[in-house]
This record gives C-alpha cells, sequence and structure tokens, in this order.
C-alpha cells in the first residue's frame, strides 16, 4: 500500500492529521489484494484498543481502496533499535518491557474481542514484528498493520504470511495456526530489543528462514552476563519450539 499523511478539515476550522492508506497502483483492480485490503479494514475497524491503530473510514477514490486511520507520531520498534545501534547503547530496559508489554495487551484482545453479533473473533495478526509496532513520543504503543490478519477459525495453513526473521516454526511447517504462534513472533521482538541483537536474521532470506526454522535461540545469559535471569526464563519459554512449551496465553505471559 501507499501511505499518506493527511489532514481531515471539518467545521469552525476543525483539523486534525490522519493517515491515508491506499492499495498501490500495480494492486489496483487485482482482486485477491483488494480482498486482502478489505478483510484488513474489516477486522482492524471492530477492533477498539488503546494499543491498536484505529481506521476512521474505508472508501474509494477513482476506484483506489483507502483506509482513513489514526496518525500516531512517533517512530517504530524497528527504527529505535537501529538509532540504539547506531549509538552503541541498547534500548533501555524499561522501554523494552514497556513496548513488549503493550503489545502483549493488544494481542490478548484480538483474542477475545467480540463480532457485532457476540461471537469471538479470535484473530491472529501474523506479522508481529518491530516494524509493525509503532511507539508514540510520550510513550504510547500501537500495533499496526492486519494486512495478513486472520480469524482463527478462518485460518488456512496453506496461506502462511509474514516475515521469515518472526514467523513460528508451526507457521513454517504450515500447520494450524492459533495466538501462540504470534507469542513467538512477540518473544522475537523482546528478545531483540533486550539483547540489541538479531535473533533469526541471517545474510540471505534463506539463511533467514533456515535459522528460524531451527529455532535455536541462545541463552540471554550466554552472551550478557548481567542480563535478569527471570527475563530470560521468560524469553525462553516464549520462543519455545514446542509451542506445548510456551505460556498458555498472553494473560499468563504479561
Amino acid at each position: 500500500a501507499e501511505i499518506f499523511l493527511a489532514r481531515r478539515v471539518s467545521l469552525g476550522g476543525f483539523s486534525k492529521f490522519i493517515v491515508i492508506k491506499r492499495l498501490a497502483p500495480e494492486y489496483q483492480g487485482k482482486r485477491s489484494f483488494e480482498r486482502l485490503f478489505l478483510n484488513e479494514a474489516r477486522l482492524t475497524a471492530r477492533l477498539s484498543h488503546p494499543n491498536i491503530v484505529q481506521v476512521h473510514d474505508i472508501g474509494t477514490n477513482d476506484g483506489a481502496h483507502f483506509m482513513a486511520m489514526e496518525y500516531i507520531h512517533g517512530v517504530t520498534s524497528a527504527e529505535m533499535m537501529s538509532r540504539a545501534a547506531q549509538l552503541k547503547r541498547p534500548v533501555p530496559l524499561g522501554v523494552a518491557l514497556g513496548v513488549a508489554l503493550a503489545t502483549a495487551r493488544a494481542l490478548e484482545y484480538c483474542s477475545q474481542a467480540l463480532n457485532y453479533e457476540g461471537e469471538a473473533l479470535e484473530i491472529l495478526h501474523h506479522d508481529v514484528s518491530p516494524h509493525n509496532i509503532q511507539v508514540r513520543y510520550d510513550g504510547e504503543v500501537k500495533l499496526l498493520d492486519f494486512g495478513v490478519a486472520t480469524q482463527q477459525s478462518d485460518d488456512s495453513s496453506a496461506s502462511r504470511r509474514g516475515k521469515f526473521a518472526y514467523m513460528s516454526p508451526e507457521a513454517y511447517h504450515r500447520m494450524p495456526l492459533d495466538a501462540r504462534s504470534d507469542m513467538f513472533s512477540l518473544g522475537v521482538v523482546l528478545y531483540e530489543l533486550t539483547m540489541g541483537r538479531r535473533l533469526f536474521k541471517g545474510k540471505t532470506q534463506e539463511e533467514t528462514r533456515q535459522r528460524a526454522e531451527q529455532c535455536e535461540v541462545p541463552r540471554p545469559r550466554g552472551v550478557h552476563p548481567r542480563f535478569p535471569e527471570a527475563l530470560e526464563e521468560l524469553l525462553l519459554k516464549a520462543l519455545a519450539k514446542d509451542r506445548e512449551a510456551r505460556f498458555h496465553s498472553f494473560a499468563e505471559l504479561r
């Protein structure tokens, strides 16, 4: 999609910044991409949580689908990690934990939110990564980009999507997924935020895929001896290759 910063102007000089997310020209008219775009709008519009980006409206303009969304003045977690690396110092531990806690709250809500008929949506994000976690300059954290999200009941293992460096082992093996797949992805994010290094990222996409599929997680205290022991235990549990060994819910993780 294309992303634009816009200003909504209304009665009496009222104005507010918003984001316009528009399907890119090369994908307009292609039903599979339009379906993904509309599905993102449909799912996100049903979610109302302080740690999830809000969708205000959806429409078409000159044949192009667009969403009007909340503007979040800040940086992504990926940009924050990059800046910390440039300064040769880690992301402060409190900041890293705050980002992970807020994202866990958002994902917990996704699994519990109801549709208009009062039925559980059980939404799986599928793309939890530092690029999709925005941190406002006042400290508020927002989970973005539900472009490949599905409902657990409608999830198709034949159409797995996401970034290789953050996908769960069961996603690689195209198994039916539940919220523990997103939990694994959040575990990778928290590992990278607190360790100041990538976990599975390789020199090539294939190398990244192999590392993630093998799911070999170096013990944090083996790299940084002063790393908090309790946090190490939490990370290793969230990043267990066998999902049955992970936390049973985001509430338990929090």
